[in-house]
């Protein structure tokens, strides 16, 4: 999904950038509730801040841009 710039432009005067978008975790639970083959595949959260930061370096990069 994305925010249709030219509407956001029109309403609020400024263009949209890196919007985010959040669901709040009980829908999201309901929703999964519904898909229990799902629970099988989702990755277990890290039990402490070490295992969480290597988890989240195997999937950061860095992007350099030059004109």
């Amino acid at each position: 999904a994305m925010l249709d710039a030219k509407t956001t432009f029109k309403i609020s005067g400024s263009l949209p950038q890196n919007v985010n978008y959040a669901v709040k975790s009980t829908y999201a639970q309901a929703m999964l509730d519904t898909l229990p083959e799902i629970y099988d595949k989702l990755i277990e959260p890290a039990r402490s801040k070490s295992a969480a930061v290597d988890r989240v370096k195997k999937s950061t990069v860095m992007i350099l841009s030059y004109e």
